[in-house]
């Protein structure tokens, strides 16, 4: 059968952590699959990633959990825009404006893998419900390959929006960083390897600090437009 429990009977889209710290919202010991996704995302400092899912034609962004916006509550409506806004059934949706809605405003889930990637990650994850059936037939997805295939390059595109750069010692070296937004609750890091670090934003001004134990941190005014990436070392 194909359904959304693992074998042990667990639901994998309400046994993640919660951003509000809670580690076991569902009452279940962490699911292997789950412990398996956990450990990628934080061995690497992902920017932008999807979870598909059949039953609905919309994206839904963050939060889950709560009726709280997100801090980036506009920019989550513009990179789900940039998907809706390619597949033709889902942005005409009688349910959904534009086809996209916040995760709480449709219902209140806790757990979720879209709420621990954004909360608790570097990542932000929206949920793409792209059919009605919940099992299509295998017949119907080269249809589903084509409504949706220009909507994830589309949706790809905005991990080159906004603000990125290199955070190094005087002398060059990578550092391991934390990059914040004023004003913004999402933090991002840079990759200890490199010393890169990736920001999505929307056009404005924004005052951007990189931080890292041992160091003086620095802050600056940086402005992003809609033509280019903003580069701040």
């Amino acid at each position: 059968a194909v359904e959304r429990y693992n074998a042990a009977g667990i639901d994998l889209n309400r046994n993640y952590p919660m951003p509000t710290g809670e580690q076991h919202p569902d009452g279940n010991n962490w699911a292997p699959e789950n412990i398996a996704m956990m450990n990628l995302c934080n061995a690497h400092n992902f920017i932008l990633s999807a979870n598909f899912h059949g039953g609905a034609l919309v994206m839904n962004y963050p939060w889950d959990h709560t009726y709280t916006l997100a801090t980036d509550d506009l920019l989550l409506q513009q990179i789900s825009l940039a998907y809706s806004t390619h597949n033709t059934p889902m942005y005409n949706s009688t349910d959904f404006e534009d086809g996209i809605t916040n995760g709480a405003a449709w219902y209140v889930i806790d757990g979720s893998m879209q709420d621990w990637n954004y909360g608790l990650t570097d990542c932000t994850d929206i949920t793409a419900e792209i059919c009605l059936d919940y099992v299509p037939p295998i017949s119907s997805l080269p249809t589903y390959w084509t409504q949706n295939q220009e909507s994830m390059l589309s949706y790809m595109e905005w991990v080159h929006k906004g603000v990125n750069g290199l955070v190094t010692t005087t002398a060059g070296a990578p550092l391991s960083a934390s990059i914040t937004v004023a004003g913004n609750t999402k933090i991002v890091h840079t990759d200890p390897d490199v010393g890169d670090y990736h920001r999505m934003l929307l056009p404005g001004t924004y005052q951007i600090t990189a931080s890292c134990p041992g160091y003086i941190s620095q802050t600056a005014t940086v402005t992003v437009t809609a033509i280019a990436t903003a580069e701040q070392n």
